[in-house]
């Protein structure tokens, strides 16, 4: 290929072959809130969903990179609504998946549970008097 060309792996004139970047993967905390494609995640602790999505044979899809968090995010079964699962490399290399609930049903699920913690505060308050 003559120089300058994009043939035979030679890069056009101008052109640099640069490495990406990958931020580091810092583990999150529990109630951390992320922003994807204009939904919103919260870290959630939820074993039986990192479980069921982590089992061998279940479909993760690999997303884009999340600014300010690193590891890998998957999406399971390709659908957001079912969360997401981050995958952090530790500094003992080890890989910790971490989930990621979709923010409406983290809400709802929170607002049902203070709702129960309530009733069964005054139900308690009621007995005892």
């Amino acid at each position: 290929t003559e120089a300058g060309g994009a043939r035979g792996g030679v890069l056009p004139r101008g052109m640099a072959v640069v490495a990406p970047s990958f931020s580091p993967a810092v583990a999150s905390e529990i109630g951390d809130v992320i922003e994807v494609g204009g939904a919103f995640f919260v870290r959630a602790d939820n074993a039986s969903r990192v479980e069921a999505y982590t089992q061998p044979g279940a479909k993760l899809v690999v997303m884009h990179d999340i600014p300010g968090h690193g590891g890998f995010f998957m999406v399971p079964d390709g659908n957001l609504l079912c969360g997401l699962i981050q995958w952090v490399v530790k500094e003992d290399t080890s890989v910790m998946p971490q989930y990621w609930m979709e923010k409406t049903e983290f809400d709802t699920l929170n607002a049902k549970a203070q709702a129960s913690a309530e009733a069964a505060k005054a139900e308690a308050a009621n007995s005892s008097s």
